[in-house]
């Protein structure tokens, strides 16, 4: 992004950058199903894996040698691809965790992959920030092509169990791009958990770069450094959050269902309480609060997920879930930064906190058809 702002000098072409990541995304999870029915899910991270660390040194040679301003909408293209092809592996990764770990194991193995993942996003951003500024955004590139030279190799080196194939008829290919949609729908719990997640996904919105702003200003007044604290504090929430579920997972599988309201009630009253607070110190420890509770209970529907589906159709309802909060992240980032050019960004905080009161509402609804979640079931 930061390449694409010292060419155009523009802050709506930077703002692209994520919108076609998460477009591209979309339309990959929408499609992953019919590759589903051909490969192994660690086959597709592998494979992934590779065609982005190609794509990411044709992004360099293209960098170094023919970019130009002209050409910039080029940059978009490998956007593209890199967000279509992590789109495959992100149901894939989440598939593959029940078939090399022990089922007992699955909140803590999730809550690992969480926690390495925070903070590896916690240590990066300034990281690579602070290599943009001393060398260029090509030396971040091919640092990354490296990182995803390495990354490749250790997926490839996962050990799976072999899985056993039986001769049978392949389905369709609209067949298998219905399934994981055909599974949400019948499925009243698979169905409550999606779609309150496409409501809260709606009121994540709010921690968006160009809501935050707007916030910090608006309702805050203070200068723009506090954004960066808040998002920082948000981050620490989840690290946070991973780490405790990590050391206390069957603790927390026994108390699953109160947890999974708990974590949704202060999820919205986190939203609200940012909606009408002046404070910038309450603001930030709201931040954290709504970090801790959100990764809390996407862990708790993750797991639950893993424990009460079976193997074979664990990637289609991934992928089906990634579809759905993708277009809906797509569609609120559009409404929301609309919205708020119209309104006080304190509406717009208020509205976001509607729609998490909604998700906790239709979880409520259907409580009656989430099953308890613990080792001894």
């Amino acid at each position: 992004m930061p390449l694409i702002y010292t060419l155009t000098g523009s802050a709506f072409f930077m703002a692209l950058v994520p919108f076609i990541t998460t477009l591209s995304r979309f339309l990959s999870a929408f499609l992953a199903p019919t590759l589903f029915r051909i490969l192994h899910v660690k086959d597709i991270m592998v494979y992934s894996q590779l065609l982005k660390t190609i794509t990411m040194i044709l992004l360099v040679f293209f960098t170094l040698f023919w970019l130009t301003e002209s050409n910039t909408p080029l940059l978009y293209v490998f956007v593209s691809l890199l967000g279509f092809l992590d789109g495959w592996a992100s149901p894939s990764s989440s598939a593959l965790i029940p078939k090399i770990v022990e089922r007992d194991a699955l909140l803590r193995s999730n809550s690992w992959m969480e926690s390495v993942s925070q903070t590896v996003e916690i240590a990066v951003w300034p990281l690579g920030a602070l290599l943009v500024a001393t060398t260029s955004s090509t030396s971040a590139l091919i640092l990354t092509v490296i990182l995803y030279c390495l990354s490749s190799f250790l997926i490839w080196k996962i050990v799976v169990p072999a899985p056993i194939y039986e001769e049978q008829e392949l389905p369709s290919l609209m067949s298998e791009a219905k399934r994981g949609w055909r599974l949400l729908i019948r499925r009243k719990d698979l169905l409550a958990l999606t779609v309150s997640g496409i409501f809260i996904s709606s009121a994540n919105i709010v921690w968006l770069a160009s809501i935050m702003y707007v916030y910090v200003e608006q309702q805050l007044q203070v200068s723009e450094a506090w954004w960066g604290y808040m998002n920082a504090l948000l981050v620490s929430g989840l690290l946070v959050a991973s780490i405790v579920a990590f050391l206390a997972g069957a603790r927390i599988e026994r108390f699953f269902k109160a947890l999974l309201f708990i974590t949704a009630s202060v999820m919205m009253l986190a939203i609200l309480g940012l909606s009408l607070t002046t404070m910038p110190l309450m603001a930030v420890g709201l931040a954290f609060l709504y970090g801790c509770a959100n990764q809390i209970k996407g862990l708790l529907e993750v797991t639950y997920i893993q424990k009460q589906s079976d193997e074979e159709d664990l990637p289609y309802i991934y992928a089906a879930q990634e579809a759905a909060y993708l277009l809906t992240f797509a569609m609120s980032v559009l409404g929301f930064s609309f919205f708020v050019d119209l309104v006080h960004v304190q509406v717009v905080m208020i509205t976001a906190s509607g729609f998490a009161t909604v998700g906790l509402a239709v979880l409520v609804m259907f409580s009656r058809h989430i099953n308890k979640l613990s080792n001894s079931e």
